[in-house]
């Protein structure tokens, strides 16, 4: 286990940041019925009302209007999920839902997710409570909640992208397995647990190039990495180094063919001898300037 938490199911998706929208609609019926349309338009969340619901922070919500409201987070590419967390204060009626054919959140075929969320004001522990899931080439999840407070705490989503979708990326792979990070047969990659204070620890990756030869046969250059607090300053404790170049903040691989992997990459936690007891959370981040 991941110190006192259960262990993730999988990754979890920075969708906040990858490109899916996150839109909700007052749906006024008092009642979660699958496939319903909402009874309003649909409004889109910004960049930090989407990150306040992609994070730790219970108290970080998305504040709604209208007395029923529909979460929709729609995937720009298809998704096999593994787990899913949502949570509105003070929850009452709730439900969810999944769609592997929407367009535009309201068309296409739904299917239930036995999964009514929870209210994340009384119950912080969000990783005892996220329900298992195993779908595959999801398009569009989907959360409902009747109550006069509507504002969304939280919409974590756990998986990847599905086979297939996006062959041109950059995947992270653990050293020490060659896996890629968050595999279900390796989900505790990256999570460090319960960390004394003033401890150190490492952790050894490599980057890979997805793109295949026999394929589109990209070269990506310029690939850098960086560092991004999801809840409290655990980003400051974050360093980079590449085959003892030296740790430092950010790190840039200068280029990588395709079906190739970078050089050894190694990724510091230097925990703050004064930090306070708490959930920390934060994430590494890597973008390429040019794909040619």
């Amino acid at each position: 286990m991941a110190g006192e938490y259960n262990d993730a199911p999988g990754a979890r998706m920075g969708w906040d940041a990858d490109g899916s929208i996150l839109l909700s609609a007052s749906v006024n019926t008092g009642t979660f019925t699958v496939g319903q349309s909402p009874g309003a338009p649909w409004a889109e969340a910004s960049l930090a009302n989407r990150q306040n619901v992609n994070n730790e922070d219970a108290s970080d919500d998305w504040a709604l209007s209208g007395n029923d409201f529909l979460a929709a987070l729609i995937f720009p590419e298809l998704r096999d999920i593994d787990g899913v967390f949502f949570a509105s204060p003070t929850l009452q009626t709730g439900g969810s839902d999944f769609s592997v054919d929407t367009t535009n959140a309201i068309d296409g075929a739904w299917t239930t997710m036995s999964y009514v969320g929870f209210d994340w004001d009384l119950d912080e522990e969000y990783r005892d409570n996220i329900d298992g899931q195993s779908l595959t080439g999801v398009r569009c999840v989907r959360f409902f909640n009747s109550a006069t407070s509507i504002d969304l705490s939280a919409m974590h989503i756990y998986g990847s992208i599905a086979s297939g979708e996006t062959p041109d990326r950059i995947i992270f792979l653990d050293e020490a397995s060659g896996l890629e990070f968050g595999q279900s047969t390796a989900p505790e990659i990256m999570d460090f647990g319960d960390r004394p204070r003033g401890s150190i620890i490492d952790h050894e990756f490599r980057l890979r190039n997805n793109s295949t030869v026999a394929g589109n046969n990209l070269t990506a250059t310029t690939i850098v990495l960086t560092r991004e607090a999801l809840e409290g300053v655990m980003d400051t404790w974050m360093t980079y180094d590449e085959a003892g170049g030296g740790f430092m903040t950010s790190e840039t691989v200068t280029s990588l063919a395709p079906e190739t992997n970078s050089g050894l990459l190694t990724l510091r936690l230097d925990v703050d001898p004064a930090a306070q007891l708490f959930v920390w959370a934060a994430r590494t981040k890597v973008a390429v300037t040019t794909w040619a």
